[in-house]
């Protein structure tokens, strides 16, 4: 399991305990081969969101440290940039054509 899949609330750890390492890591080996079908695309929304909940986190962490914070903070800003990056601008011929045929 990925942390990335475990932050944006994909998969959850489910730990029984007769468990043991071996066959974890057997599971997980399973789990890729087993992923044929297509990745699941993940939205700047659910980036951002997932992001903002590490940041809660680490601000009600009693022991976190600012430059906990920095890493973050870097990986929040590039996702709005991508976000950013990523939209496209109508033209405003576009939009009037759309309101006069309402």
């Amino acid at each position: 399991m990925s942390l990335t899949r475990y932050a944006l609330g994909l998969d959850y750890p489910t730990r029984s305990s007769g468990d043991s390492g071996d066959e974890e890591a057997a599971e997980e080996e399973g789990e890729e081969e087993d992923d044929g079908a297509e990745p699941v695309r993940v939205s700047h929304l659910q980036a951002a969101n997932a992001v903002d909940l590490l940041m809660k986190y680490f601000e009600q962490s009693d022991v976190a440290t600012p430059g906990d914070m920095q890493p973050l903070s870097a990986i929040k800003r590039r996702v709005d940039y991508m976000r950013c990056c990523s939209q496209k601008q109508t033209s405003i011929c576009d939009f009037f054509q759309r309101r006069s045929s309402v």
